[in-house]
């Protein structure tokens, strides 16, 4: 069914943002807000939904982050031993695999909820960035 909406260029540039920022067309962004407003939410996590989110959202131990920027600063000042640059490699490996495990789990939830990557990822609050 179509229906003609009348609005503010404000809201309408808004929405046409919005949409673009969660990766999705106007229409299904504004689909994807209806449903929500009207009580089918499409935020709501099933079973697997949930598995996945939990497996996206595990992280990194506190101590693997202390260890892996100290060395990384000590690579900046030149200060780091051959013994210390092999640890500084294989911490580096455990993240890159950690990673990649997370965007396998990414792109299963983004394909179980039927939602385009980045607009799961926008939902989300994912950004990429780099750790340099």
């Amino acid at each position: 069914m179509q229906v003609d909406l009348n609005m503010s260029p404000e809201l309408e540039r808004q929405l046409k943002a919005s949409a673009k920022q969660a990766g999705m067309h106007l229409d299904e962004y504004v689909n994807h807000l209806l449903k929500e407003r009207m009580g089918e939410d499409p935020t709501r996590l099933g079973p697997a939904e949930a598995a996945l989110l939990e497996k996206i959202n595990l992280g990194l131990p506190a101590s693997f982050w202390h260890e892996y920027l100290g060395l990384k600063e000590k690579r900046k000042t030149f200060d780091l031993s051959p013994e210390e640059q092999l640890r500084l490699i294989a911490l580096s490996d455990e993240l890159e695999m950690a990673n990649a495990q997370r965007m396998q789990h990414l792109v299963a939830l983004s394909q179980l909820k039927k939602i385009p990557l980045p607009a799961l990822m926008a939902e989300l609050g994912l950004q990429g960035k780099s750790h340099g």
